[in-house]
């Protein structure tokens, strides 16, 4: 064998020494630490997702706490009597007439198990009811009120409100759904669970709103009685305009910015052109020219309606109500008319 041939073998075995080092390697070094690895990132993943759940889980058990104190009784068939006696009684209260409360069968409410695949679990029961009555608008705030302030797990899913006559009366169309569950401790009564009274409606809009009385036919006396009288400019040339509200008092003076002094409505002076001065009435911008009221220029049509007159409903018991001057339908998606 010739040194060439020597030196060819030596490189020949030397190759084959690296290819069965580094084939071990990676058999018995760098494939298990990557294995390892693998199986630390996870391990880390499902750590973290059980963390998740188990906080999940905590909020979840927390809310249904909540929920169950609230609850129907888990009978729901007596659940469904207690409820709507409840309901009836209600509306009595606050003297509705015409009364029909119709209470639909209970559904089921079924999540999946934990435990047991393809399989669920029943926790409660959902019942319907549908209310119709005729009311007044004070009583209705009334009613609305002492709904919102109860305890029970339920919430309006609609709501109808239609002025009868010159809108003094409402013919009201309410669909209440009421839950039941399993978990809950009571079994024969309703909650006696009350809302935090910093979360009700404000009580200065309420009272608002009622005496205003949206529903009622025709254009606002109030409005009607607004007349601008003269635009004239202060010694820094600053607009003013001049109102007269019908109150027997001397006009208003205001200047760009400021609002009329008048009960139920906002009317701001926003700006003055020639003769006319821009006035936003309720949020709606008009262009109202010396002489004329807001009343004809919003309703020039003249059909004029008294203001309402019905009694305010105290501040402590008047729910923020939906309206529209002819019809309201209103749909709630949210927790229990709270």
């Amino acid at each position: 064998m010739n040194r060439r041939t020597m030196w060819l073998a030596g490189g020949a075995i030397l190759i084959a020494v690296l290819y069965v080092g580094d084939l071990s390697y990676r058999t018995f070094i760098e494939g298990p630490t990557t294995k390892a690895n693998n199986d630390l990132d996870r391990l880390d993943r499902q750590l973290q997702e059980a963390a998740d759940s188990q906080l999940l889980a905590k909020k979840v058990g927390q809310k249904m706490e909540t929920f169950s104190g609230r609850s129907l009784p888990s009978d729901p068939v007596l659940a469904r009597s207690l409820y709507q006696d409840w309901l009836l009684k209600l509306t009595e209260r606050h003297k509705m007439t015409g009364i029909s409360i119709d209470a639909s069968s209970p559904i089921p409410i079924e999540i999946k198990s934990r435990t047991v695949k393809r399989k669920n679990r029943l926790i409660g029961h959902r019942i319907t009811y549908t209310l119709h009555g005729k009311t007044a608008l004070p009583q209705w705030a009334q009613w609305m009120k002492e709904f919102e302030q109860s305890g029970h797990l339920h919430k309006i899913k609609s709501l109808t409100l239609v002025p009868l006559g010159n809108g003094t009366e409402l013919d009201a169309n309410v669909t209440v759904e009421a839950v039941s569950l399993m978990a809950t401790e009571r079994t024969d009564s309703l909650s006696d669970w009350a809302r935090d009274p910093q979360q009700e409606s404000s009580a200065s809009d309420v009272a608002a709103f009622v005496s205003r009385n949206i529903f009622a036919r025709g254009f606002s006396k109030t409005l009607s009685a607004i007349r601008l009288q003269a635009i004239t400019y202060n010694r820094r040339g600053d607009a003013e305009a001049w109102f007269a509200t019908g109150d027997n008092k001397s006009a208003q003076i205001i200047t760009l910015g400021e609002s009329l002094k008048v009960p139920l409505h906002e009317v701001t002076l926003v700006g003055v052109i020639d003769d006319a001065a821009k006035v936003r009435v309720n949020g709606m911008e008009i262009l109202l020219p010396i002489g004329k009221s807001v009343g004809q220029i919003l309703d020039p049509m003249g059909s004029v309606a008294s203001e309402a007159t019905t009694t305010t409903v105290p501040a402590t018991e008047s729910p923020k109500t939906p309206s529209d001057s002819t019809k309201t339908t209103v749909s709630s998606n949210g927790e229990s008319a709270t």
